[in-house]
């Protein structure tokens, strides 16, 4: 889900002349993470007074960042007021310097702020390196209720708690076998240094709701990962739009990703580590998903092309990672003798369901690319159904304690007719949605 849908609006505030590279630097990774903003002076003549035109942007902001340094410009007081009387959360970054080199207006600004509300944030940087970073993470706490949420005071109407659901919810797929394997893959992968792609499978029916943990891993794993790994930099993660299955060849790949980054079309790997160079990632995980109806009984075939293709890709830069998550969806139980398992099927009475087929397809990969330094290729746990005591669990996560009702232990009980037995977790999911929607009903 884009940052626009998650009401993420941001309000940017500093003095134009101090910190104009620095306001660049954030105006273009906004602009990356297609997060809607405001930047005073690159708005342009629009017929409207600059007061005016501050004031209408202030006012339909979710977010406000101010950053200071020596001085306080001429609307700057009046915007981050103006924030704080429309409730809206304000973010303030100050440059570490002695107070005697502020002008005086901006040292009774900074006095003004001791104890005072929606100021979530309040962060001092000894130099910019870092500054854009730690926006742009503080941006992502606030978008999921971490810091400084502002709620809405009335009971939210269908499509807001709907909203609310949709948002917060995914936060139940941490689940543990394939966070501690993701994780202890990336880890190993950055404390080794490794400079080849990481290419990861993640099998489970269909009805596990794989784009569920991915989403889980973008808002929130893989920030962790790098963190403990001591890696600082963008994170971005791309869904592809065509399945690997309709591919005949690297070029198409290659020409999926680029024009993912909105690069030109016709690029050349290069183009992808420049571009990461550029906007100042350090992460950049492809997300394919694959359905067993799509391949014709065949997966080994768009799985070879995708590991080929990552095999030949040049080496990235120290601490960076690029590769890719292969959803292997299970859609049905068995599948159709149709291309290279004809043969196989034809002396064998017992026909393999499609999950058997994907594990197989998998060993062939791991096997064509066991050398670590030509291709990293691991398979994550499969995807099973969560039971009571996962959901438990979840339901006092930090994220899911701020934005939705309480869910008790019996309710939580009724939604598993046997309690060894797990649901699969689109059915779990819309039964939560159902409860939520109920209690706050």
């Amino acid at each position: 889900m884009g940052y626009e849908k998650r009401n993420l609006r941001v309000f940017l505030s500093s003095s134009m002349i101090e910190f104009r590279q620095e306001r660049t630097a954030i105006q273009r990774e906004l602009y990356r993470l297609d997060i809607p903003y405001f930047i005073f002076e690159k708005e342009g003549a629009s017929g409207k007074d600059p007061a005016t035109r501050f004031r209408e942007a202030v006012q339909g902001a979710s977010v406000y960042v101010g950053i200071f340094g020596k001085v306080c410009g001429a609307y700057t007081r009046e915007e981050f007021n103006l924030a704080r009387d429309n409730q809206i959360s304000c973010h303030l970054y100050v440059q570490d310097m002695p107070d005697e080199e502020r002008n005086q207006e901006l040292q009774d600004f900074l006095k003004s702020l001791r104890g005072v509300s929606n100021v979530p944030s309040l962060s001092f940087f000894p130099s910019t390196e870092n500054l854009v970073d730690q926006i742009i993470k503080d941006l992502w706490k606030w978008s999921d209720g971490l810091i400084g949420q502002v709620l809405p005071q009335q009971v939210p109407n269908e499509s807001q708690l709907a909203q609310e659901i949709n948002d917060h919810l995914p936060v139940l797929c941490d689940r543990d076998p394939q966070e501690i394997q993701f994780e202890t893959q990336i880890t190993a992968y950055f404390h080794q240094r490794s400079p080849r792609p990481l290419l990861l499978f993640l099998p489970g029916s269909v009805d596990e709701a794989h784009g569920l943990y991915v989403k889980r891993v973008q808002l929130s794993s893989l920030d962790t990962w790098m963190t403990k790994a001591g890696i600082n930099g963008g994170k971005l993660i791309k869904p592809f739009l065509k399945s690997p299955c309709v591919m005949t060849s690297k070029d198409h790949i290659r020409n999926e990703i680029v024009g993912l980054l909105k690069e030109r079309n016709n690029g050349s790997d290069q183009v992808i580590l420049e571009h990461m160079k550029i906007q100042r990632t350090k992460a950049l995980l492809l997300v394919v998903q694959i359905l067993a109806s799509e391949c014709d009984g065949d997966p080994e075939k768009a799985l070879r092309l995708l590991a080929e293709y990552w095999a030949a890709f040049p080496d990235t830069p120290d601490n960076h990672l690029v590769g890719m998550v292969v959803c292997l969806r299970d859609d049905q139980s068995v599948v159709e003798p149709q291309g290279m398992w004809q043969r196989w099927f034809s002396r064998n009475k017992t026909v393999p369901s499609s999950g058997e087929i994907f594990d197989r397809a998998i060993q062939q990969i791991q096997t064509l690319y066991h050398d670590p330094k030509t291709l990293r290729v691991e398979r994550l746990p499969c995807l099973t159904s969560p039971k009571a005591a996962d959901v438990r669990r979840w339901v006092e996560h930090d994220l899911v304690r701020a934005k939705i009702p309480f869910v008790s232990g019996k309710e939580i009980e009724a939604m598993f007719p046997d309690k060894n037995v797990g649901l699969p977790m689109e059915v779990l999911y819309d039964q939560l949605t159902q409860l939520i929607k109920k209690q706050a009903g």
